[in-house]
Protein backbone atom coordinates (compact mmCIF):
# COMPACT_ATOMS: atom_id res chain seq x y z
CA UNK A 1 0.00 0.00 0.00
CA UNK A 2 1.42 3.37 -0.95
CA UNK A 3 0.74 6.66 0.71
CA UNK A 4 -0.74 9.55 -1.20
CA UNK A 5 1.34 12.73 -1.23
CA UNK A 6 -1.88 14.73 -0.79
CA UNK A 7 -3.17 15.05 2.74
CA UNK A 8 -6.74 15.96 3.50
CA UNK A 9 -8.37 17.55 6.50
CA UNK A 10 -11.54 16.30 8.14
CA UNK A 11 -13.46 18.65 5.80
CA UNK A 12 -12.04 16.84 2.77
CA UNK A 13 -10.02 19.81 1.46
CA UNK A 14 -6.56 19.40 -0.04
CA UNK A 15 -3.36 20.60 1.53
CA UNK A 16 -1.90 24.04 0.73
CA UNK A 17 0.11 22.84 -2.27
CA UNK A 18 -2.98 21.31 -3.85
CA UNK A 19 -5.01 24.47 -3.23
CA UNK A 20 -2.33 26.57 -4.92
CA UNK A 21 -2.38 24.23 -7.92
CA UNK A 22 -6.14 24.78 -8.19
CA UNK A 23 -5.94 28.59 -7.99
CA UNK A 24 -6.58 30.54 -11.21
CA UNK A 25 -3.48 31.73 -13.06
CA UNK A 26 -2.99 35.49 -13.21
CA UNK A 27 -0.04 37.59 -14.34
CA UNK A 28 1.15 40.71 -12.54
CA UNK A 29 4.11 41.95 -14.59
CA UNK A 30 5.33 45.50 -15.18
CA UNK A 31 8.09 46.57 -17.56
CA UNK A 32 9.23 50.21 -17.56
CA UNK A 33 12.05 52.15 -19.16
CA UNK A 34 12.37 55.77 -18.19
CA UNK A 35 14.32 58.51 -16.44
CA UNK A 36 14.83 59.10 -12.75
CA UNK A 37 12.84 62.10 -11.55
CA UNK A 38 15.06 62.48 -8.47
CA UNK A 39 17.82 60.60 -6.71
CA UNK A 40 16.49 57.37 -5.14
CA UNK A 41 15.65 57.60 -1.44
CA UNK A 42 17.37 54.86 0.52
CA UNK A 43 16.14 53.69 3.92
CA UNK A 44 18.19 51.28 6.01
CA UNK A 45 16.93 49.56 9.13
CA UNK A 46 18.03 46.59 11.20
CA UNK A 47 15.66 44.39 9.21
CA UNK A 48 16.99 45.46 5.79
CA UNK A 49 17.17 48.18 3.16
CA UNK A 50 14.75 49.62 0.66
CA UNK A 51 14.95 52.12 -2.14
CA UNK A 52 12.14 54.41 -3.24
CA UNK A 53 12.40 55.43 -6.89
CA UNK A 54 10.40 57.94 -8.96
CA UNK A 55 10.56 57.16 -12.66
CA UNK A 56 9.22 59.22 -15.56
CA UNK A 57 8.11 57.67 -18.83
CA UNK A 58 7.08 59.68 -21.88
CA UNK A 59 4.76 58.68 -24.69
CA UNK A 60 4.14 60.76 -27.81
CA UNK A 61 1.18 61.39 -30.05
CA UNK A 62 0.59 63.56 -33.11
CA UNK A 63 -2.01 66.28 -32.52
CA UNK A 64 -4.53 67.65 -35.05
CA UNK A 65 -1.94 70.14 -36.33
CA UNK A 66 0.59 67.36 -37.02
CA UNK A 67 2.84 68.33 -34.10
CA UNK A 68 4.43 65.73 -31.86
CA UNK A 69 3.09 66.07 -28.29
CA UNK A 70 4.50 64.35 -25.18
CA UNK A 71 2.48 62.69 -22.44
CA UNK A 72 4.48 62.19 -19.22
CA UNK A 73 3.66 59.49 -16.70
CA UNK A 74 5.19 59.22 -13.24
CA UNK A 75 5.74 55.90 -11.52
CA UNK A 76 6.51 55.15 -7.88
CA UNK A 77 8.75 52.14 -7.38
CA UNK A 78 10.19 50.33 -4.39
CA UNK A 79 12.69 47.53 -3.96
CA UNK A 80 13.71 45.62 -0.85
CA UNK A 81 16.42 43.67 -2.67
CA UNK A 82 19.77 44.69 -1.17
CA UNK A 83 21.61 44.19 -4.47
CA UNK A 84 19.18 46.50 -6.28
CA UNK A 85 19.32 49.07 -3.47
CA UNK A 86 23.11 49.22 -3.87
CA UNK A 87 22.74 49.42 -7.66
CA UNK A 88 20.54 52.56 -7.55
CA UNK A 89 22.25 54.25 -4.63
CA UNK A 90 24.04 57.36 -5.83
CA UNK A 91 22.23 57.58 -9.19
CA UNK A 92 21.46 61.11 -10.33
CA UNK A 93 18.19 62.49 -11.72
CA UNK A 94 17.92 61.85 -15.44
CA UNK A 95 19.58 58.41 -15.32
CA UNK A 96 17.82 55.94 -17.62
CA UNK A 97 16.59 52.71 -16.03
CA UNK A 98 14.99 49.54 -17.35
CA UNK A 99 12.85 47.95 -14.64
CA UNK A 100 10.82 44.78 -14.35
CA UNK A 101 8.55 44.12 -11.41
CA UNK A 102 4.96 43.82 -10.26
CA UNK A 103 2.19 46.18 -9.21
CA UNK A 104 1.43 46.51 -5.52
CA UNK A 105 -1.40 48.41 -3.90
CA UNK A 106 -2.15 49.17 -0.30
CA UNK A 107 -4.02 51.48 2.01
CA UNK A 108 -3.48 53.17 5.34
CA UNK A 109 -5.19 55.72 7.57
CA UNK A 110 -3.93 59.29 7.90
CA UNK A 111 -5.80 61.88 9.95
CA UNK A 112 -8.93 59.75 9.80
CA UNK A 113 -8.84 59.43 6.00
CA UNK A 114 -8.07 56.29 4.06
CA UNK A 115 -5.07 56.76 1.76
CA UNK A 116 -4.39 54.39 -1.14
CA UNK A 117 -0.96 53.60 -2.51
CA UNK A 118 0.03 52.16 -5.87
CA UNK A 119 3.63 51.28 -6.66
CA UNK A 120 5.77 48.93 -8.67
CA UNK A 121 7.84 46.49 -6.65
CA UNK A 122 11.03 46.31 -8.70
CA UNK A 123 12.50 42.84 -9.13
CA UNK A 124 15.18 43.68 -11.72
CA UNK A 125 16.83 47.02 -12.47
CA UNK A 126 19.24 47.73 -15.30
CA UNK A 127 21.01 51.08 -15.50
CA UNK A 128 21.30 52.03 -19.18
Amino acid sequence: MTKSNTTTTNKGTSNKAEKIKQAPVHINKVTLMGSLEEAPKINRTESGSRAFIRLATVEFFVDDKGDLQPISNWHSLVTFNETLVKKVEGLKPGATLYIEGRNRSGKYERDGNTQYTYEVQAQTITVL
